[in-house]
């Protein structure tokens, strides 16, 4: 059964109670508005959606969630991660939609967002990033987001007049994305945080000023991205009017790829309550010394000798997936017998998340009746979870102690 992790090498939070939009396929209607897993979405008329990297949004989350509890009494806003796993269409990006009764006061909770992409980026000069937060100047800064197709356009305004004088105005740096994206496109503002605020601010502006429009309340429900691409929400239908240049409409958030006898189907997002407790784990080692949870650590379980082959997908493409996406490593011994043992190595919280993904496909491979429904011992999801909560319990204790203590 998989257990605690074994530290390889040795050396050197709770983060929040509602992190993500609500329970896996959930979806609240109001009017006739519904997008799948919507049910967390506060009852606020706008909304402003930033996009993090995992750094950032651990940073926002902070300890047992004391960041973004702050933040949201210091400025009235609310903050609603997507479900970890579940990223802006074709990035690894997680959707912070940024809720309030005015952009006042989710203009002030943005400005916070970017004191705490300020500090993450920093830690990027010596580690340099693929999804880098620096800018190429000094004191540049890379803040992204997205607007819906509508937004955008608004944005560029006629032959590009608008975002030519934004520009001009604030001295920013503006990209926006040609591709929509389930009715969304990508913005990327770079300067320095000044610079970049005096930009948001006339984004604001005009997120206000299409709130009145007949789309804006799928785009304040629109969350979790991927939850939503996979249970078939379609923007397009939804909304209705044309796509706009290059929409995918209710496309997979996440590229497709073979998944051995199952057949070629997007990468799946953790589920929500798994998602929750690794971002709690994850938000309690900001406690620890630096380069704790990166240190080589491994777990194990053990799975059906009869499933390795759809567990490791066409020419092993499904484990090397996981590994690309996660930085963990998978191993399934060749030993003879009904039963195989799976090792995940790598950083602490990329372990769980690897082992997260294997079980939800020996799950997926049950519904498809690839295997009989009893028959992997350590896979039962309540049993990571006990395991994650006793992990964190013993940091907790290690806290308590200066650290002097590992997992």
């Amino acid at each position: 059964a998989a257990g605690a992790p074994v530290a390889m090498k040795r050396g050197a939070g709770d983060a929040f109670g509602e992190q993500g939009q609500g329970r896996k396929g959930g979806g609240r209607k109001r009017g006739d508005i519904l997008v799948p897993g919507d049910s967390g979405v506060p009852k606020a008329p706008l909304v402003f959606k930033a996009l993090c990297t995992d750094g950032l949004t651990t940073l926002l989350l902070g300890s047992r969630g004391a960041v973004k509890n702050d933040i949201q009494s210091a400025t009235g806003a609310k903050l609603v991660f997507s479900n970890k796993g579940d990223f802006f269409p074709g990035t690894s990006f997680r959707v912070l939609s940024i809720f309030g009764d005015d952009m006042h006061c989710i203009l002030k909770a943005t400005d916070q967002v970017l004191i705490r992409l300020v500090e993450c980026a920093e830690r990027e000069r010596d580690a340099p990033s693929r999804d880098p937060l620096l800018g190429k100047e000094p004191g540049e800064f890379v803040f992204r987001f997205c607007l819906s197709g509508q937004m955008a356009g608004l944005m560029i305004g006629t032959r590009g007049a608008n975002v030519q004088r934004l520009r001009k105005e604030t001295n920013a740096k503006i990209f926006i994305d040609d591709e929509t994206l389930m009715g969304h496109r990508l913005v990327r503002v770079i300067g320095q945080p000044e610079v970049i605020m005096a930009c948001l601010a006339q984004v604001g502006d005009m997120i206000a000023q299409d709130a009145g429009s007949a789309e804006f309340p799928y785009f304040l429900h629109l969350v979790n991205f991927g939850e939503a691409a996979s249970q078939g929400w379609d923007w397009n239908a939804q909304v209705g009017g044309e796509p706009g240049r290059g929409d995918t409409g209710g496309g997979p958030a996440r590229a497709e790829m073979p998944r051995g006898d199952l057949g070629p189907v997007e990468m799946p997002p953790l589920d929500h309550q798994t998602g929750v407790a690794l971002d709690h784990l994850e938000a309690d080692l900001l406690a620890f010394p630096p380069g704790t949870a990166d240190l080589a650590y491994c777990i194990s379980c053990n799975v059906p000798a009869d499933c390795v082959p759809s567990l490791l997908g066409k020419s092993g493409e499904f484990v090397r997936r996981i590994e690309a996406e996660t930085a963990a490593k998978i191993d399934i011994d060749r030993s003879s017998g009904d039963s195989r043992v799976m090792t995940c190595t790598g950083p602490l919280v990329s372990i769980y998340i690897a082992h997260a993904l294997m079980v939800q496909r020996l799950e997926e491979m049950a519904r498809h009746g690839k295997r009989p429904p009893q028959d992997a011992t350590g896979r039962d999801p309540k049993a990571m979870l006990s395991t994650i909560a006793d992990l964190r319990k013993q940091l907790e204790g290690a806290g308590r102690h200066g650290g002097g203590r590992r997992p």
